[in-house]
């Protein structure tokens, strides 16, 4: 049998060649997968269910806050396999959307879910597709008394402060709809509701139902059937400079909860439930208290 040495050196080389070229291409896939750092996630704080502290004793003096909510486990679950060790989010807690966006557009921060879309968001940070969830805003009236939303402009309404942010992304394309809105803190804005010195209130549905949990409030108060507006919400990403491979696993992420909603609404439950054991040894909220 005739062995051509030329045929197998020429062959040997090129084979050899094609491993050292994809040899970095592996190593850089490998990378991706296994050495993302921890990422620096915004949450403004309280927006329960998604997002809200308690507070922890400290054996010596003082306390500490511990984050809890749905935009944290989410995280964690999204990005479980892609940090190679430790928490795969450090949470940093803002008070306001404007200082967690600034410090998003600063670098301070890689990530902050919760992000209405708007010029700014697009422009200023990368916005991970598809979005988060679906953030359903309803009028909340008193029992027996719910309205149609075209007569909302003839009535006097609040926003909780807690929403306030997606208040004035709203605003603009229902300016005429609304004759006069208030921002005001949740138990302000119920008690202002149940007293009759206001006629509605509009809240995102989830947020809108962990105060109608915390106060007692299920048979005092009732959403709109109709819908009022219908934003979606996204998870922003530092424009430049994110892990790869920490992008990849919240688009997949995402889209799971996509293709199975009841993903999102079975997490949201479990932290609603925890969200509203904090309150249950508080009295109902009545008009009294004003």
């Amino acid at each position: 049998m005739f062995f051509d040495f030329k045929f197998f050196k020429s062959f040997s080389v090129l084979f050899l060649s094609f491993c050292l070229l994809a040899l970095p291409a592996l190593a850089q896939k490998r990378k991706e997968v296994s050495y993302c750092p921890a990422l620096k996630t915004g949450i403004v704080v309280p927006y329960p269910p998604f997002s809200w502290t308690t507070q922890e004793a400290l054996p010596i003096s003082g306390f500490k806050t511990i984050p809890h909510g749905f935009y944290q486990e989410f995280l964690k679950k999204a990005l479980a396999g892609v940090v190679m060790e430790g928490n795969p989010v450090n949470i940093v807690m803002f008070s306001s959307y404007e200082d967690a966006f600034n410090a998003l557009t600063e670098g301070r921060i890689d990530l902050l879910p919760g992000v209405y879309y708007n010029a700014d968001a697009a422009k200023f940070s990368k916005l991970v597709y598809p979005a988060l969830y679906n953030n359903t805003f309803r009028a909340l009236f008193k029992k027996g008394n719910v309205k149609p939303m075209s007569e909302l402009k003839n009535l006097k309404g609040a926003v909780m402060k807690e929403e306030e942010s997606y208040w004035y992304e709203m605003a603009p394309f229902v300016k005429n709809d609304i004759r006069e809105i208030e921002v005001m803190d949740a138990k302000e804005a119920f008690l202002s509701l149940l007293s009759g010195d206001i006629d509605f209130i509009l809240a995102g549905q989830v947020f809108g139902q962990s105060q109608i949990d915390r106060f007692a409030l299920e048979e005092e108060v009732s959403f709109s059937k109709e819908t009022f507006r219908n934003p979606n919400i996204f998870i922003a990403a530092r424009k430049t400079g994110l892990c790869p491979a920490a992008l990849k696993a919240l688009e997949r992420q995402l889209k799971n909860f996509q293709e199975n909603p009841f993903l999102f609404d079975e997490m949201v439950s479990v932290q609603s439930k925890q969200y509203k054991e904090l309150f249950k040894n508080d009295p109902p909220l009545t008009v009294k208290e004003k």
